[in-house]
């Protein structure tokens, strides 16, 4: 079951930019979806791809908005992110984040925003 906590950690996790934090709340066979880019299968894939995510910028910080998840398991996040570049600058990007967490973990996550600025 997903709650609060859970949700408020796992954005921490992807705050801290520490892949580990991440993918530990995957399920084995999980997938992971950023916008338009194709989604990556597997907590190894995921692993890589969020590795190299985070070293193109240099920090960001989720602020949850609203959150509803429903009887099967679907949560739906509102999130204001605001990335940090390696530059100095910022850049915040609304978004929303839709995953499906089983047993073993996130099966499915889907991030939806336009980051293009990045």
């Amino acid at each position: 079951m997903v709650t609060d906590q859970n949700i408020v950690q796992i954005f921490a996790d992807l705050d801290s930019l520490q892949a580990d934090n991440v993918v530990r709340h995957f399920a084995q066979a999980g997938s992971f979806r950023l916008c338009n880019l194709p989604a990556v299968e597997g907590k190894e894939a995921i692993h890589g791809f969020l590795d190299s995510f985070f070293q193109s910028i240099s920090g960001m910080k989720h602020v949850i908005e609203r959150t509803q998840t429903g009887d099967n398991g679907r949560t739906y996040v509102e999130v204001g992110c605001t990335f940090f570049r390696k530059d100095g600058s910022a850049v915040e990007a609304p978004a929303c984040v839709v995953f499906d967490r089983g047993e073993e973990g996130i099966g499915e996550y889907r991030v939806y925003g336009d980051f293009s600025a990045l």
